[in-house]
């Protein structure tokens, strides 16, 4: 039964390797545990950075970084082809603000950080838990994990915390 599950999941990971260079760069970097400067991550990145549907999501990203309209961080549904939605997907495909695509539309959403350290949401100049929670993931994957603007922005998220545990 062993040696059935070993095989079973060499094949899965095999399987996986033949994929999209971004489903060889998360099986890469999350199941093999490969580190960032290993050469098949680096190769997988740069594949990734090539590819058409990868080029076809930058070619639509506006001068100031943002994707759509700049109101459009805001809708959540059903428009998926925003920045809100564009930031997490490229943060999982390994995507950092050393890339300056990546810089400029990680500092449209700092652009639109509240004094209280939560980003404005769908409610004009207020801050919305979950709005703020699910940008600060691809923030942090970007290489913000260290700035200020994020720090202030989990303090705020960590205020806002039920009893329970839980956000609204």
């Amino acid at each position: 039964m062993y040696n059935e599950m070993k095989l079973l999941n060499q094949d899965s990971i095999n399987w996986l390797l033949e994929g999209e260079p971004w489903v060889r760069y998360r099986t890469l970097v999350d199941l093999l545990d490969k580190n960032e400067n290993d050469n098949e991550v680096k190769k997988a990145k740069k594949e990734i950075s090539e590819h058409p549907l990868i080029k076809k999501i930058f070619k639509k990203q506006n001068k100031d970084g943002y994707w759509g309209v700049p109101q459009d961080i805001f809708t959540w549904w059903p428009k998926k082809d925003t920045t809100f939605w564009f930031l997490p997907i490229l943060a999982d495909f390994g995507f950092t603000k050393e890339d300056k695509r990546i810089a400029r539309a990680c500092e449209y959403v700092f652009s639109l950080q509240l004094n209280s350290g939560g980003f404005e949401s769908f409610n004009p100049k207020k801050a919305a838990d979950c709005h703020t929670a699910i940008l600060l993931e691809p923030l942090a994957k970007m290489g913000f994990s260290d700035d200020d603007r994020l720090k202030k922005a989990y303090k705020w998220l960590v205020s806002r915390q039920r009893k329970d545990g839980g956000w609204w």
